[in-house]
């Protein structure tokens, strides 16, 4: 009594999950690897498999690496004509013969003495290198039409290989793509292969037997086939929609703010009249110094009277004038040097050369006021590093300022405004850094003054305070902690950053969105319509991905129903795999299982 399994008809380096269902006998198993494979217990036997292809596309490389279960790196000094290995598909155990043509295939004058090492063949492999365009153009101009001539009822399976060479050529390789076309259009099987990373070899071979004993003579007259008989070629899947997410402003946005300075509350002055401005909520921020100066002196380094008298190194007086402290600098303190002291700790950048300013100085101001990330960039400055890793410094200064700063938002210190969220809760913040940060914030903020409206206690409808403290967190450290938050409250972080126009904002909300979807299995039909409602496009596109990808799950789901017709339409003919596939597996199936068949048993 005959069993039938079928092997599918491609091999990819991903993972794929293969599809079953119900007849009126059992099970047939359709999919993509192992689970599907073609066995004939009637008749345990040898099966030769054949490959031919160009020069270099592999040949050697891929027998030996099946004989042996490794790649080869080298091929041995005596290659056997004929390689000989058991295999087994589904308990029983037959064996392939894997061989090669030896003649060299450039060569056109011994063409006719090749076709002598073809009648033998049971399943041919026509292989091709994924960086050599040529070696796969000539599988369907040179090796399919010569095997077709001289075995024209022998499967073949045109086999990419090298795949693992694919992204690092510098030229275009052949894609995925492009070989299942070629292989639709020439009517045969199609896999992808790495020796090197041993990747879909053992089941291309599987795969080959598989095909020998479906197409063997005595499977051909049970099944009543007249011509070659192959599994249809599953089309490949549309690749996942990425979130991607905006680059970073921080850095930029700082930079504008230090060159037009708005709503100071401290100043440097020397004597002879020159000053600078800044804010403490930045500088307590970037430098332990200052955050001594102006909140916290617990450890004892100084009292206010030092201060105030000049015994403390490179301040001379600190005074208070209209809410503004007013800090007197030390002559040795250069007033270039601190303008970029000043410069760093907003942005973590010097915009002059380091030929255009003393090093030293800067070092040793750096020192004096504690800008720990400055100091690092003056050491490797005067150590002929040309400032290290620029990138990653800058990323690092954010960081820890964004860090700072959260903390000086969270003890309420130096905030000139607040908003109210719902009937209570009330959240202090800082007029430099919204304006810094979020330009339709700043003239919301401008129009308020205009109006004579008070900053205080500005009412936010519609938020509550965790989507609201997550918006703000953004503002202030560009990277906001939103591992905690639901997707209805990420939706409302999206709606308020959509309405400020903070872009990067969104699409963090997206980003975290995706990361969280593990964590909400069996919810993707409530989470669609919540997408779709608040309008997260990028979350929208990847879940429409998703479901159509999982059609047949979804579609006999109660919710399903649920859905508008034009969703549910858009479902159905974007399904994967597509109804056209379906409706070629069915009629395949037909064939291989004949349910009219006494002696076939589908399992």
């Amino acid at each position: 009594m005959s069993k039938i399994y079928l092997l599918g008809s491609h091999s990819f380096t991903q993972s794929h999950v293969s599809s079953s269902k119900q007849t009126k006998k059992g099970r047939v198993i359709t999919g993509f690897v192992s689970n599907t494979m073609v066995t004939n217990p009637l008749k345990m036997a040898r099966y030769h498999v054949m490959t031919v292809g160009d020069v270099s596309t592999g040949r050697t490389s891929l027998n030996l690496s099946y004989s042996q279960d490794k790649y080869c790196k080298e091929a041995p000094s005596h290659i056997p004509e004929k390689i000989f290995k058991s295999i087994v598909l589904e308990g029983y155990v037959h064996e392939c013969c894997a061989y090669e043509d030896h003649l060299n295939p450039e060569s056109e004058d011994i063409d006719e003495e090749r076709r002598f090492s073809y009648p033998s063949t049971e399943a041919f492999i026509a292989l091709f290198d994924v960086t050599s365009r040529e070696s796969f153009q000539n599988v369907e101009k040179r090796w399919i039409p010569e095997l077709r001539k001289y075995c024209p009822e022998v499967p073949i399976v045109i086999v990419a290989n090298k795949i693992d060479r694919r992204d690092k050529c510098t030229w275009k390789a052949v894609s995925t793509a492009e070989g299942m076309e070629m292989a639709k259009n020439m009517g045969t099987s199609y896999f992808e292969v790495s020796c090197l990373q041993m990747k879909g070899v053992e089941d291309l071979f599987k795969h080959a037997v598989g095909l020998a004993i479906l197409n063997s003579k005595e499977m051909r007259e049970n099944l009543g086939l007249k011509s070659v008989l192959y599994p249809p070629l599953k089309p490949l899947p549309a690749p996942e929609p990425e979130i991607e997410v905006s680059a970073s402003k921080f850095t930029k946005d700082w930079q504008h703010m230090f060159s037009d300075l708005k709503f100071p509350d401290v100043k440097f002055f020397w004597r002879g009249g020159l000053t600078m401005a800044a804010h403490k909520v930045v500088l307590s921020s970037a430098s332990p110094f200052f955050k001594k100066v102006f909140i916290d002196n617990s450890d004892g380094s100084f009292s206010t009277d030092d201060l105030s008298y000049g015994r403390v190194q490179g301040i001379e007086k600190i005074s208070e004038e209209e809410g503004t402290t007013i800090l007197e600098l030390s002559t040795s303190v250069k007033s270039d040097i601190f303008d970029l002291l000043l410069e760093f700790m907003y942005t973590g950048y010097l915009s002059i050369s380091s030929d255009d300013f003393d090093i030293v100085k800067l070092k040793a101001a750096a020192q004096l006021f504690d800008v720990t990330q400055l100091l690092s960039h003056c050491y490797n400055l005067l150590g002929s590093q040309n400032g290290g890793d620029r990138r990653g410094m800058i990323k690092m200064i954010d960081l820890e300022k964004g860090t700072a700063m959260k903390e000086v938002v969270k003890e309420d210190i130096f905030s000139d405004m607040s908003f109210q969220i719902g009937d209570s809760t009330i959240i202090p913040a800082h007029r430099v850094v919204l304006y810094a940060r979020c330009n339709k914030m700043a003239a919301m903020l401008d129009e308020r003054v205009e109006k004579g409206e008070s900053l205080k206690e500005i009412p936010v409808p519609d938020v509550n305070d965790d989507t609201f403290t997550a918006f703000l967190e953004y503002l202030y450290t560009d990277l906001p902690n939103m591992d905690k938050l639901t997707p209805t409250d990420l939706c409302h972080v999206h709606s308020l950053a959509t309405k400020y126009e903070m872009g990067r904002l969104v699409t963090l909300c997206e980003q975290q969105l995706r990361m969280d979807m593990k964590k909400h299995l069996g919810e993707e039909i409530e989470l669609f319509d919540l997408f779709k409602f608040y309008k997260v496009k990028q979350m929208e596109a990847w879940i429409r991905h998703y479901i159509c990808h999982h059609y047949s799950d979804y579609s006999q789901d109660e919710k399903f129903l649920t859905l508008s017709q034009e969703d549910k339409d858009y479902f159905k003919k974007n399904q994967y795999p597509p109804l056209s596939y379906l409706k070629e597996l069915e009629e395949y199936e037909r064939k291989v299982n004949p349910l009219d068949k006494k002696n076939c048993v589908i399992l």
